[in-house]
């Protein structure tokens, strides 16, 4: 399989939740019918980056000679960086455009956790599959 290949697919869970989002908020208005939809969403974003990162390791796992437990936190690792670059695009957002996608510091960090929390099913799933 090329690499354009394998990125298409690694990239693929995360980029569907996105355009999902994106969907949701430009075509059907979700915030204003239902404020509180950033909460499953973070949690499916955060599953989604812990799917690609199991995706690059299914990929790659003849070449990593790691114990489950490194695994684990490597999608772990994987989620997280991904979860804070979204929150500092969202106060990015916020400051520069004047958006209001980051209304507190405890929803900052409520997005976060369920983000992390979204990764740790995946990993989870991965180390009791494997």
């Amino acid at each position: 399989m090329t690499l354009y290949k394998k990125t298409f697919k690694i990239l693929l869970p995360p980029t569907i939740v996105f355009l999902f989002h994106v969907l949701m908020i430009v075509v059907f208005r979700i915030y204003t019918i239902f404020p509180a939809f950033d909460i499953p969403m973070h949690l499916i974003g955060g599953l989604s980056i812990g799917i690609s990162a199991i995706i690059w390791i299914n990929f790659y796992k003849s070449q990593i000679q790691a114990p489950k437990w490194f695994l684990f936190l490597w999608i772990i690792g994987l989620t997280l960086l991904a979860v804070t670059l979204w929150e500092f695009a969202e106060f990015a957002g916020d400051y520069y455009f004047h958006t209001t996608m980051q209304v507190s510091l405890a929803d900052t960090m409520l997005d976060a956790l369920l983000g992390l929390v979204g990764g740790g099913i995946a990993g989870i799933y991965y180390v009791v599959k494997k």
